[in-house]
């Protein structure tokens, strides 16, 4: 995921494996603004990026979990952009 602040330019990068997830993303949010104090306000962007295609599942159950928190922070959100490309992620 990637998270941008406009008014700072601040960016920050993260790749979420499923453990500690909801923990993870209010840390990730909360050190992007923090790094974005003093600043011209600007908009909070958040950027996902799907992962793979697995026979279980599991990287699009995660996916959809991480999606649904930030969803749920919305408000705070100016710009929410969703990038799920399994089929290109996927090597056979």
């Amino acid at each position: 995921m990637i998270l941008r602040v406009s008014g700072s330019g601040v960016v920050g990068m993260a790749h979420l494996d499923g453990s500690g997830t909801e923990e993870c993303a209010i840390n990730f949010v909360q050190r992007v603004q923090e790094l974005s104090l003093g600043y011209v306000d600007g908009r909070i962007e958040l950027q996902l990026i799907g992962g793979y295609s697995d026979p279980r599942n599991y990287a699009e159950s995660l996916f959809y979990s991480i999606m649904r928190k930030f969803l749920i922070w919305r408000r705070k959100l100016s710009g929410f952009r969703i990038f799920c490309q399994k089929v290109i992620h996927t090597g056979v």
